[in-house]
């Protein structure tokens, strides 16, 4: 079997425009002020964008466990990757993670990248959360515009969330927050980004870790 590297073997980003954040960080729409696209999103283009979302979270996942693999200093990456994937909760995993670079540091003090480090766990912290709601979303039909004005009913699709749905104010009223296909393309993009920061700040510790001449 042909050996190649993870990161390397990568497709690239689905889009390189710059995400829509939300006042708290998230990459959403807000579906009743949302303006759509002439095409309405067909159910099937929303479950391709919530399995890519899905696909690059699980490259951070990988990541993450191959950089708590070097901040453990272990002569098998096997061993440290079961440990990795013990806790069941995202909050717990990096917490077994921040745990390791407190030793890690102590040995191979480096402050400025111990920081950088803690900062990258709290953003995957925050990042996790808008993880959790897409895979836990419900694939809706949206209310249509269109219906009104041409009699026709042309069927729009999005992501939400059980509590969105919930706090719809009736039940032919949007949802409060959805994800439309554009915004899922924009989270794959900020997961992927991510992935990549989690093998940069490995690389960057294996580099200090290494004698200097």
């Amino acid at each position: 079997m042909r050996q190649f590297s993870a990161q390397a073997s990568r497709a690239a980003p689905p889009d390189r425009s710059a995400p829509a954040h939300s006042a708290s960080g998230d990459v959403h729409t807000s579906a009743s002020a949302r303006t759509r696209a002439s095409r309405p999103a067909d159910r099937w283009e929303v479950y391709k964008w919530v399995g890519k979302c899905l696909s690059e979270w699980e490259h951070v996942e990988a990541a993450l466990s191959r950089l708590y693999d070097v901040l453990l200093d272990k002569r098998s990456p096997s061993t440290a990757h079961r440990r990795y994937g013990e806790p069941r909760l995202f909050e717990d995993r990096t917490a077994l993670v921040e745990r390791a670079a407190d030793r890690h540091f102590v040995t191979h003090p480096d402050e400025p990248l111990r920081i950088a480090l803690l900062e990258l766990l709290s953003r995957l912290r925050q990042a996790s959360r808008q993880r959790d709601e897409i895979a836990h979303g419900l694939v809706i039909r949206m209310p249509s515009a269109s219906a009104a004005r041409t009699g026709r009913d042309d069927p729009d699709y999005a992501l939400t969330s059980r509590l969105g749905l919930w706090r719809a104010e009736a039940d032919d009223a949007p949802p409060k927050h959805a994800y439309a296909p554009v915004d899922l393309q924009r989270v794959a993009l900020v997961f992927f980004s991510l992935a990549l920061d989690v093998a940069r700040h490995r690389r960057r510790i294996v580099r200090s870790m290494r004698p200097t001449p």
